[in-house]
Order: structure tokens, then C-alpha cells, then sequence
């Protein structure tokens, strides 16, 4: 059967007057005119929102909307020994911003830090909660190295550091641990370094594991990914051609996979029949197919996100009535 699933992030403005502003409240915990407990009890009712909204829609796998996550590396980095938050930088090809993380010792991780938010979200929601992390590749390319000074060591001690946060994640509930990895479209030169990594986050794990990559293709380095033990490989088929020319050549691949078809950066409805057949193309190579946005869905205004998923939700019921069983 064919299943939907979002990337991760959800917009942290919402039009749901009833609940408090995520934004207003983060801004006032910044200055001291919210204290901890207030600022993780507005998080907790958003994030209940979040998960019923998702349901409602129809999503079969779900993520908890990382509304607290400033960015893909700044929550975690911030947590480890070994960090400091630097001022902001583009994050990627994008007109948004990210406070980089600088190494200026080594890094340790203490204690688990997405853990306990996982937790509430998995006891609130009633379908698959998947957890996210960075990819030890992205998390090193996003951040300054004014510590080891060396590349392949800053990936690996992430990627150590990302196992064992990952490891606590399944500990606690979670069966699918999806790590993201766009600096990789980016550098495709340095795939084997990426993967080296990805090995190390995933090693020992027995959930679902897999990586997702957006905002470009990974055209000339996929098929070294079908070597690894990862269970998914994620495709952004919405920012260039060069993943759809890729699974073209291909009749079967081992491996499942994550399509990225709904663009998650254009509020323009994506056209039904073409989503549809393109769906029942990808559903032919693979063993499992998860129906997606192409990233996270951030970049949208929120009221755009309702319309995006329940027209990825219709069309991928429709193919599923059709026979989309693999």
C-alpha cells in the first residue's frame, strides 16, 4: 500500500485563534516574561493541534511539527557539549536564516534531547509518529569547525553523537528514524563521506531507517545509497528533473522509497491526474512507496498546508484503490 507522510516541520503560525502564538511566546521566554513551564505547556497544546490536524487529513505517518526546532541543527547543537550558537546565515538556497552552530571544543552528548518531546507526541497521537534528526553530513556542512579541523572527523563524531540520540528515540517508542541530509544535493562529490556517517547514525538501530534529501536531486550518486543498510531513501521530485531521470532508467530498486511530489514552496494545488500517474509510475519500482511534500512545509502560509495534504491524500487513495499493493 502506498502511504503519506510529511518531512517534518510544520509553520509556527497558525490562524487557530484559540491557541496561544508559538512565536509570541518564544519571543517572550527570550526576554523573561515567560518561564519554562508556560513555554512548554503553549508548545505541548500546538503540537496536539498539529497532530490532529495531520490525522484529520489523513496522513498515515506523522511527525510531531518540530515547532520548537528553530532550525534543523540549532535544538540539538545547542544541547551538546562543545557547541556555541553563532549569529544568522542562509540556510541554503532558501530567504531564511539559521544561527550556525561554531565547534569550538569536542563534542559530547550527555543526555538525550529530543527524547522527552517525542515522547508526549507519540502518547497524543493515535497514527505512526516518526522522529527526525539531522544527517551527521548536513549537520557538520551547516555548522563552522574551529575545533578539529578536519571534515571526515567532525561528520563521524556527529554521526556518533546522532546514534545515540537516535538509539534513545527508539528506546522510547519511536519505529521509524528518518535523518535528513540536503547538504548532500548540494555536494554530491562528497557522497561517500556522507554515507560513512549515515552508517555510524544508523548503526545498531532496529527501526525503520532512511535518509530524505531536498531542494535537489541526487542524480550520479543514487545507486550508491541502494548499498547501505538504510531501509528508505527520500527524493525531492518537485526541485529539478534530475531525480525523475534517475528512477527512469531504473525498472526495480531494492530499496524503499520517499517521494517528495507536492511542492512544499508554492502554494499553487498541484494538478490531480498528473500527481496521480506519476505516483503509479514510482509505485511499480519499489517495494514501499511513502507519498510526501518535497520538504518541510515551513516554507507554506498555514493556510495552504490543509489543501497541499488532502490532495496528496485523495489522489494516493485513489491509486491505492487501483491496485497501488506492492
Amino acid at each position: 500500500m502506498i502511504l503519506t507522510t510529511v518531512i517534518g516541520n510544520y509553520p509556527k503560525i497558525t490562524e487557530n485563534a484559540s491557541l496561544p502564538s508559538i512565536r509570541q511566546a518564544i519571543h517572550q521566554h527570550d526576554e523573561g516574561r515567560l518561564i519554562d513551564a508556560d513555554l512548554e505547556k503553549v508548545f505541548q497544546e500546538n503540537t496536539v493541534r498539529v497532530i490532529r490536524e495531520q490525522e484529520a487529513l489523513g496522513i498515515d505517518i506523522i511527525t510531531d511539527g518540530q515547532l520548537l526546532w528553530e532550525d534543523i541543527v540549532t535544538p540539538l547543537a545547542s544541547k551538546i557539549e562543545g557547541f556555541k550558537i553563532n549569529g544568522l546565515t542562509r540556510f541554503f538556497n532558501n530567504n531564511v536564516y539559521y544561527r550556525q552552530p561554531v565547534v569550538v571544543g569536542k563534542l559530547l552528548w550527555k543526555s538525550p534531547i529530543t527524547v522527552e518531546n517525542f515522547r508526549f507526541a507519540k502518547s497524543k497521537a493515535t497514527h505512526i509518529l516518526k522522529a527526525v534528526l539531522p544527517g551527521p553530513f548536513t549537520f557538520a556542512a551547516l555548522s563552522e569547525d574551529t575545533f578539529y579541523h578536519n571534515e571526515r572527523t567532525l561528520v563521524l563524531t556527529l554521526a556518533e553523537i546522532l546514534n545515540q540520540e537516535a538509539k534513545a528515540l527508539e528506546a522510547a517508542g519511536a519505529t521509524i528514524l528518518q535523518f535528513d541530509e540536503p547538504a548532500l544535493v548540494f555536494h554530491k562529490e562528497k557522497a561517500l563521506l556522507a554515507i560513512e556517517g549515515l552508517q555510524k547514525a544508523m548503526a545498531g538501530l532496529k527501526s525503520k531507517k532512511g535518509i530524505r534529501t531536498y531542494f535537489g536531486d541526487l542524480e550520479g550518486i543514487f545507486d550508491s545509497f541502494l548499498d547501505t543498510d538504510m531501509d528508505f531513501i527520500g527524493l525531492d521530485f518537485v526541485s529539478s528533473e534530475g531525480n525523475r531521470n534517475l528512477l527512469k532508467k531504473k525498472k526495480k530498486i531494492s530499496k524503499s522509497l520517499g517521494a517528495g511530489c507536492v511542492d512544499a514552496r508554492n502554494t499553487r494545488l498541484e494538478n490531480p491526474k498528473i500527481l496521480k500517474d506519476f505516483i503509479q509510475e514510482l509505485v511499480e519500482k519499489t517495494p514501499q512507496l511513502y507519498v510526501s511534500p518535497n520538504c518541510g512545509l515551513e516554507f507554506l502560509p498555514y493556510a495552504s498546508i490543509a489543501p497541499k495534504l488532502s490532495r496528496l491524500v485523495e489522489v494516493v487513495r485513489q491509486c491505492n484503490a487501483r491496485g497501488g499493493v506492492q
